[in-house]
């Protein structure tokens, strides 16, 4: 019994044991599961989160949507509205075209009935042209011709004379040559300082060498053609004509309409560097270009059947057709220009249309006892003058050819050496010294068919004359080229130059060389004096 008592109490014990045991093994199952749920629990919070961030993501781009429609509605709306209007304007333009096109037809049918002319309206035509062909000389009949050009320049020379005025021949004669290829290089331009009578020559060689002559002073303020031509006044509906362009028209007119076209005309710009050239001279500058080479312009005292290119034109007003003034070859242009502070400095554009002729400082000083001017000359017929004027292909018939073709590779190597200074020498300047050459008096003389001069001489006033056009031509391209490095290379071989084909230049060059300024300056023409 003790036994079983015994085998009872470890029984319960064990009993108690296992249901400890089994107690504390259902706890631990529960902590498992809660641990397991708790673990989803946060899953579930985790994907609950980020389904949040794309329900909000979401949800803002569902806004965009919304508004971009929105917009897009309010865009289509702006859209048919624009149709709307456009629709409008089409309509409206439309209806202004139809008036425009009326309007121009009205127009250009007042215009064809209303269309002024000299032949339709002659009165009005007329009053437009204002004073315009109101005669600016005396018309007086030519003289009788003088036996010739050189006879000419020497009576010339010695009523120039007479009067006190003294030029040296040299001067005179490349003066009077220069007015000669007016064709070719149409402006004569004399420098030189005041007071050595550049302004006299011109007036005294037409004075007693029977020409026209208009004299205009220069004014610094002078920027259009209207300054030196005039001007068509639209208050008074007529043109307000300066003297020089009366001038102009009466030289190119006949004789029965109060003209002289069968004379010449010469004009001076006096200072005419006071004013940009190309500004003023602007439209004389084209129309010498076009006039060059037009054979209707060699037939003096002729009337012309059309207009030509090279025709000055001034305006008249509304409905009223320009009127063109001749711009003829008995018209001679030459100027004066101071070089100081106060001038402009000729540009390329001027230089290359002309020849500049520099006067030289005087080594004596003449008296004028009186300022009482010679009779004037006998007025010279054009006819006379043209038959003065030589073609270069004269020299092509005599012995000076060689030299004329030795004086062009001269001027071809000097042209050469220019070009390294970034300056240079076009065809117009070699056309302008064979020209300038062809015409010379003294060349002339010496190569006449009928009484040659020896070779010598011939030879002589040939270089003379080229060195005149060196002088007039090439030397205006060498001013301002420094006195040192590259560019004082180019001036010594175009020095060399000089001493070997004109070396009556010599000096003068070697005075333009050291000059104190270290810029090359042609400062002086003792040549002329040769």
């Amino acid at each position: 019994a003790r036994d079983a008592v015994e085998n009872q109490k470890s029984l319960l014990e064990e009993i108690e044991s296992l249901k400890a045991q089994l107690a504390r093994r259902s706890t631990d199952r529960e902590m498992l599961n809660a641990r397991n749920l708790e673990m989803r629990l946060q899953e579930q919070l985790s994907l609950c989160r980020s389904l949040e961030g794309k329900v909000i993501d979401l949800e803002n781009e569902l806004f965009e949507k919304r508004l971009a429609a929105i917009q897009l509605e309010r865009l289509r709306d702006e859209k048919e509205d624009l149709k709307a209007n456009l629709c409008v304007l089409r309509t409206i333009v439309t209806v202004k075209q139809k008036e425009y096109q009326n309007i121009l037809d009205q127009i250009t049918r007042a215009d064809k009935n209303a269309r002024i002319t000299e032949k339709d309206n002659a009165v009005e035509y007329t009053r437009r042209i204002g004073d315009m062909r109101d005669g600016h000389f005396d018309i007086v009949s030519s003289g009788p011709p003088p036996q010739n050009e050189k006879q000419w320049l020497l009576d010339l020379e010695k009523r120039t004379q007479a009067s006190g005025l003294y030029y040296p021949r040299r001067l005179l004669y490349a003066f009077h040559t220069c007015l000669k290829i007016a064709q070719w290089a149409p402006l004569t331009v004399l420098a030189g300082v005041s007071g050595t009578g550049k302004s006299e020559l011109p007036r005294s060689y037409a004075r007693y060498g029977g020409l026209h002559f208009d004299s205009v002073a220069v004014q610094p303020n002078w920027d259009s053609p209207q300054d030196i031509f005039g001007f068509f006044n639209y208050l008074d509906s007529r043109f307000n004509a300066k003297p020089l362009l009366r001038a102009l028209v009466q030289s190119q007119l006949s004789k029965t309409e109060g003209g002289f076209n069968d004379q010449l005309l010469l004009v001076l710009l006096d200072e005419m560097n006071l004013a940009r050239v190309e500004l003023y001279l602007s439209d004389l500058l084209s129309k010498w270009e076009l006039r060059r080479g037009h054979s209707t312009e060699l037939l003096p005292g002729k009337l012309r059947a059309k207009k030509s290119p090279s025709d000055l034109e001034f305006d008249l007003g509304a409905n009223c057709d320009k009127y063109s003034v001749p711009l003829g070859l008995n018209t001679i242009f030459t100027g004066t220009i101071n070089e100081d502070e106060s001038t402009q400095a000729l540009s390329d554009k001027v230089l290359d249309r002309g020849n500049l002729l520099y006067f030289p400082r005087p080594k004596k000083l003449f008296s004028r006892e009186s300022l009482t001017m010679g009779e004037t000359a006998p007025l010279l017929p054009y006819i006379e003058w043209r038959s003065w004027v030589k073609e270069p292909k004269v020299l092509s018939d005599s012995s000076l050819n060689a030299k004329r073709s030795e004086y062009q590779k001269c001027l071809e190597r000097i042209n050469e050496h220019l070009s390294k200074e970034d300056r240079g020498l076009g065809h117009r300047v070699w056309q302008s010294v064979e020209v300038y050459m062809a015409n010379h008096p003294d060349v002339i003389e010496a190569i006449n068919p009928h009484q040659p001069k020896d070779e010598s001489e011939q030879l002589i006033a040939f270089q003379r004359a080229f060195e005149d056009q060196l002088v007039q031509r090439v030397i205006p391209r060498l001013r301002g080229l420094a006195l040192e490095g590259s560019a004082l290379s180019c001036l010594k071989e175009i020095s060399k130059e000089i001493v070997t084909h004109a070396n009556g230049l010599t000096g003068d060059f070697k005075a333009a060389l050291s000059d104190s300024g270290r810029t090359f300056y042609w400062r002086q023409s003792d040549y002329l004096e040769t």
